[in-house]
């Protein structure tokens, strides 16, 4: 059998579903294929004709990158020499195609994408043309996905993903150490735990740009997904990832001296919350927003900042659940006193530290993670006085 019907056979067995068997039969062609760089592979493709001169890039033995990108675009190319048409979809098309998916609107999907509107549905109107069926229907206003574009829109998040991950690894090893470096960081980690591994980090690269995001709840891991953020702690997990502890939080039941609830009979309890003014953070992420404690409270003010906050709590305006190492200085000096409950007075948060391609980020990066994972050993086995 001729290897490039092959190679098409095996990338219409992928498109099927099969993706590991028909990895395995073409373990011939692709096994070799260890890491190249994305864009060299780009720049090595020559369009319809396939690879250029017919033989692979020098490109492929100089960066890393992901096989499983390498063998797509070799078969395509190879499909493309023979005059099948696998599949003409570029990028550029998949990443609109799944904007409308996510958006429901052309409008907003352009907006996420930074095209027109017109753009966006000329590609997904070409997209539908090179597959043959319609991958949206529309009710209202809305573009809605059919069965077979809601099959196709989890192979394409896949194949974007890994996509990025590619250009990621590329830019990494092509650039050096890394000009910046993108924290999200939730608002109740202990600031001294951060401080310790940052300190660390600029004797090591201290001409790094840091950029510091202040979340709260899925706020980081929100910050991540959406690429605005390379490294985030926060306690929430990304999903499918080995997710590591780096430290924990005790939230404490308090208020002002001065407030009501001092003023009731001891211990309090729930139906005494329930009357008085809860202050309560909001979750800082950009999907669907989280709770977290208890929100039982008949009036709650919400904040975005816990530095708001604590100031509203020590002024009197209400009660709050907060982060003990935040608020140390107010309980030592009387400005703030743990609420008498029956029940529920501290509760523990924990937090993970996450990053979505670990060979993406730079030396940097890098010195980050050694740094926290460090960091979290040692407050592991140091002794509680």
């Amino acid at each position: 059998m001729n290897a490039n019907v092959a190679r098409c056979q095996f990338l219409r067995r992928a498109q099927g579903g099969r993706v590991e068997r028909g990895r395995t039969q073409a373990a011939g062609y692709g096994q070799d294929i260890e890491r190249v760089g994305h864009g060299a592979l780009r720049r090595a493709y020559s369009g319809k004709s396939g690879w250029n001169n017919g033989s692979k890039p020098s490109a492929f033995k100089k960066l890393k990158v992901s096989a499983r990108i390498v063998l797509y675009f070799e078969m395509i190319g190879a499909c493309r020499t023979q005059g099948i048409d696998m599949l003409k979809a570029t990028l550029e098309q998949l990443r609109m195609f799944r904007a409308l998916a996510d958006h429901g609107s052309y409008q907003q999907a352009a907006e996420a994408v930074f095209k027109t509107p017109s753009s966006v549905h000329h590609a997904v109107q070409k997209l539908e043309e090179q597959l043959g069926m319609a991958l949206f229907t529309v009710h209202g206003r809305q573009s809605v996905l059919t069965p077979k574009g809601q099959v196709l829109l989890r192979r394409v998040r896949h194949l974007l993903g890994e996509a990025d991950d590619v250009q990621q690894v590329a830019e990494a090893l092509s650039g050096g150490v890394e000009t910046r470096l993108r924290l999200a960081i939730d608002q109740a980690y202990p600031p001294e735990h951060l401080y310790a591994v940052i300190d660390e980090l600029m004797h090591a690269h201290p001409v790094i740009r840091l950029e510091f995001h202040e979340t709260v709840l899925s706020g980081a891991i929100s910050m991540l997904m959406q690429d605005e953020a390379d490294i985030a702690i926060g306690p929430e997990i990304l999903p499918g990832a080995l997710n590591e502890a780096v430290g924990s939080a005790t939230f404490v039941a308090v208020a002002s001296p001065d407030h009501a609830l001092f003023q009731r009979e001891v211990p309090l309890k729930r139906e005494d919350l329930i009357r008085a003014r809860q202050i309560v953070l909001r979750d800082s992420g950009s999907g669907k927003r989280l709770d977290s404690g208890w929100l039982g409270a008949e009036q709650r003010w919400t904040v975005n900042h816990l530095g708001t906050s604590i100031r509203l709590v020590v002024s009197g305006f209400g009660f709050a659940w907060l982060p003990e190492t935040a608020i140390r200085e107010h309980l030592t000096a009387g400005r703030l006193r743990p609420l008498p409950l029956d029940q529920g007075r501290r509760r523990d948060m924990t937090f993970y530290l996450n990053f979505r391609n670990a060979d993406a980020l730079g030396p940097a990066a890098q010195e980050f993670l050694r740094a926290m994972r460090l960091n979290a050993q040692s407050e592991e086995t140091r002794p509680v006085v």
